[in-house]
């Protein structure tokens, strides 16, 4: 079976003669060397201002001959600086946020440099907001706030961690904690650049890992995706607009719900209307979640969630404390769609009718969901929409997306004559959104290769508990398939089968493909690795377009799109 590691293999061969032929034709001279320095002059520092700053600030080198500067590395711990501007008589970089006191060193891009010290660098505070309610021996744990990205070390109990901040962000990091022994109880403190407030929180218990507490989820049950074009919106106080749009953005499929109005008279007195879905009989979910997809476009929208559950009833508030999105406080706003979605054991609710609260499980009658839209904490104007309300096994997390294709890049690695382009599937309507991805090629072989994409790492997948990868795909009325490729500490991995037979046929409709990384059967693609460290990062993630066993003696025609490929914490239904 061919695979990417063929292809890398010629590609650097080719390279090898490629080189060969430009360098291995004349012999350089000391003159060449002494036009060279002609052309490209040595640089020099002469100051910096300021020579104290705090990390972010920009500071400007003087000096001459800097116009050809390449890179910028700051302070005793080599942190490479991002570059603002430059010119002959200066460059002006921002402190690196991690970077220590140190020197200042600069290189052109002919391998020329120049340095002066010292740079006295500063630090704001680090603010710890969001300690983990437990701790699980062998795996990660995040902390979250701000300037989180200049702690140096945290003490896990008596056991000292220390932190490098550039494998963070500025508001969370990720703690690990295999080969350490841990009591069953810890107080966490914390060691950072400019300080650390609060210095420490706990006490938090530690508990053994259980792999047991995994499960396979059922698939979910789709209360309201809009296709069909009916409107389930039934107006109240006042009538908004509403209805089942096409417009763009598109959320899921080719239809979702809008309503918008320019005025609400009482944010909270105000009824503006509610969505009503029936009952529906739950079996053999393990954790029933309530999952749905919210556009604002920017304004303000809300509803209120009204459920009954085996003749119980109750209400409840979207909030930071009871929603997935820590941003939402009585009031959705988004720039696109967002999925939410809530455990339906755990979500707050409120006795508003005096039955009693609903206590969910996984078998049972779930006797109604209503959104229930009122203005809440928003402002005008109102809109809200809605897409793909579902209830699912488990949470819909999507963790990291790769690719949409909405802003119409997809850097398409190939020179194998492929035919590439967006949206020109042979298919009916978009998988997500507005646009997708597809790559076409007449008249192929088995195992030819026609090209790849790749999402830019790194990865980090120490928080994934069950990391799956999903594609959406579609074949039009031809055959497609791919491969998937990654890279970890110099070895190269592959996934050479992706499909029962080793080709998709999806008949002009769409199909998610949803891989469990962690079972996928990685093979050995180059390197010295036993397996992949799934509490580590990838480097990045490769979708390659091969045909796997589409054409043959045939000479099939090729045909694959492509729509949102996201890594999430469980399958994507």
């Amino acid at each position: 079976m061919k695979n990417m590691k063929k292809h890398i293999k010629t590609g650097l061969f080719l390279l090898a003669v490629a080189i060969t032929g430009i360098w291995g034709c004349e012999k350089e001279s000391f003159d060449d060397y002494a036009q060279t320095d002609l052309l490209f002059p040595q640089p020099s520092i002469s100051r910096l201002e300021p020579s104290t700053a705090e990390v972010g600030a920009e500071v400007r080198i003087v000096g001459a001959n800097l116009d050809k500067t390449l890179r910028v590395i700051v302070g005793s711990n080599s942190r490479e600086a991002q570059i603002v501007s430059r010119s002959a008589g200066e460059v002006v970089f921002k402190v690196p946020r991690t970077a220590s006191s140190g020197r200042v060193r600069l290189e052109t891009a002919f391998k020329k440099f120049a340095e002066l010290a010292p740079l006295t660098i500063t630090y704001p505070k680090t603010l710890v907001t969001d300690c983990p309610d437990k701790i699980e021996r062998t795996q990660a744990f995040k902390l979250k706030g701000q300037n989180i990205d200049l702690l140096t070390a945290v003490y896990i109990g008596d056991t000292k961690v220390k932190v490098d901040g550039a494998s963070g962000t500025t508001t969370e990091i990720s703690i690990a904690t295999t080969g350490l022994s841990l009591p069953d109880e810890v107080t966490l403190r914390f060691e950072a650049l400019g300080g650390v407030e609060p210095g420490s929180c706990g006490p938090i218990p530690v508990e053994d890992y259980d792999p047991t507490t995994k499960f396979d989820p059922v698939a979910p049950v789709v209360l309201l995706d809009f296709e069909t074009g009916e409107n389930p919106f039934v107006g109240l106080d006042i009538i908004p607009v509403n209805s089942v749009s096409s417009d763009s953005p598109l959320g899921r499929g080719t239809r979702y719900l809008h309503i918008e109005t320019a005025d609400v008279p009482d944010p909270w007195g105000t009824n503006i209307g509610n969505i009503y879905m029936n009952s529906v009989t739950l079996s053999g979910f393990h954790k029933p979640h309530l999952t749905f997809m919210v556009n604002t476009n920017g304004r303000q929208g809300y509803f209120q969630l009204h459920v009954g559950f085996d003749g119980k009833k109750g209400g409840g508030h979207f909030t930071g404390s009871s929603s997935s999105n820590p941003n939402d406080n009585y009031t959705f706003q988004t720039n696109g769609w967002e999925w939410r979605s809530i455990d339906l054991a755990a979500f707050p609710w409120e006795d508003w009718w005096g039955t009693g609260k609903p206590e969910f499980s996984g078998n049972g009658t779930l006797d109604f969901v209503e959104f229930f839209l009122k203005q809440g904490n928003g402002a005008d104007p109102f809109e809200l929409n809605i897409d793909q309300v579902m209830i699912t096994d488990g949470p819909f997390k999507p963790v990291n997306t790769l690719f949409t294709f909405e802003n119409g890049i997809a850097d398409f690695q190939s020179n194998t004559g492929a035919v590439t382009g967006f949206n020109q599937s042979t298919g009916t309507g978009t998988a997500m959104g507005d646009k997708y991805y597809t790559v076409q090629k007449q008249a192929v072989g088995n195992w030819d290769w026609t090209g790849a994409i790749e999402g830019a790492g790194p990865l980090d997948m120490s928080q994934i508990e069950c990391p799956f990868l999903n594609v959406w795909v579609n074949t039009g009325t031809k055959k497609g398939y791919f491969q998937v490729e990654t890279n970890q500490n110099g070895t190269k991995w592959g996934i050479g089968q992706t499909a029962p037979d080793y080709y998709f046929q999806t008949n002009g409709a769409w199909q998610l493909v949803s891989i469990d990384l962690k079972k996928a059967g990685w093979g050995n693609w180059g390197g010295s690795g036993t397996e992949i460290d799934w509490s580590g990062a990838l480097d990045y993630i490769k979708i390659g377009f091969t045909t796997g066993n589409v054409g043959g003696a045939n000479l099939e025609d090729y045909e694959l799109s492509v729509d949102d490929i996201i890594i999430s914490d469980g399958p994507l239904f």
